[in-house]
């Protein structure tokens, strides 16, 4: 089984054994390996996450469906348009192979498929799944620092520039 994976954030043409994708002046390259990842890949996500399901799944997949933009992208509306192609066509391939979770990597965020799949943007729609592209984990200091706590987002740097980080406190 896959699990498919994000990348950064027309025509049909291959490049090797990549897919690329464009249209709207955004490409995307799609790439299935039937090679799974390595749990390195995944450690930050374990660490944040803690789901019994998605340690299950990240040790059970055995390859990756890769999509990734051509570019980085050039401003925060660009961001959002590469995000919203990629979910689109992720959901659109997710239904067609098994899969056991959908890694994004920016966000560290594995998603099951049908919500994955149901969270998608239509193509005029308004809507983002932003709980899927960007995420916030709770972080506690080391040392003596009592109940203090603070949070740190994951996911955002694409449409903002950077990442947000509250710093701990009671």
């Amino acid at each position: 089984e896959a699990l498919v994976r994000s990348g950064q954030i027309g025509d049909v043409s291959t490049d090797g054994p990549r897919l690329r994708l464009s249209a709207s002046g955004i490409t995307l390259a799609v790439e299935a390996r039937a090679v799974p990842e390595t749990m390195e890949a995944f450690d930050p996500p374990m660490r944040t996450l803690r789901s019994p399901a998605t340690v299950e799944a990240a040790r059970l997949h055995a390859g990756v469906l890769t999509i990734e933009a051509s570019a980085p992208p050039s401003d925060p509306e660009d961001a959002r348009l590469q995000a919203r192609a990629m979910h689109a066509v992720a959901a659109a391939l997710v239904p067609l192979m098994p899969t056991l979770a959908v890694f994004w990597r920016t966000s560290w965020s594995l998603t099951r498929p049908e919500t994955f799949v149901e969270a998608a943007p239509g193509p005029t729609s308004g809507r983002a799944p932003v709980g899927i592209w960007a995420g916030f984990a709770t972080v506690a200091p080391r040392g003596d620092a009592g109940d203090a706590i603070g949070m740190v987002s994951y996911g955002l740097a694409p449409f903002l520039g950077r990442e947000i980080e509250l710093a701990p406190a009671p």
